[in-house]
């Protein structure tokens, strides 16, 4: 597991150009895999409530070993 700085991603700048270049890359390649059944999502822990202090609230419980699986965070209401 590894945390990502997504800020970079769409920014102006020369790793903000790559982060971004990489991640339209990557995106197609997953949406054939998914299309092909090669990945699946895994298992996860969806947190209850929405907000960016939840994502923390998410972090922070996973890091210290409260939740089964991985934290799903919805950050706003549809």
């Amino acid at each position: 597991m590894y945390r990502v700085e997504l800020g970079k991603l769409g920014r102006d700048d020369e790793l903000g150009k790559h982060v971004t270049a990489k991640v339209a890359e990557m995106v197609t390649l997953f949406e054939g895999h998914f299309g092909a059944g090669k990945l699946r999502p895994l298992d996860y822990h969806l947190v209850e409530g929405t907000g960016w202090d939840k994502v923390i609230q998410g972090i922070a419980d996973m890091e210290a070993g409260k939740l089964p699986k991985k934290p799903v965070v919805k950050v706003q209401d549809e």
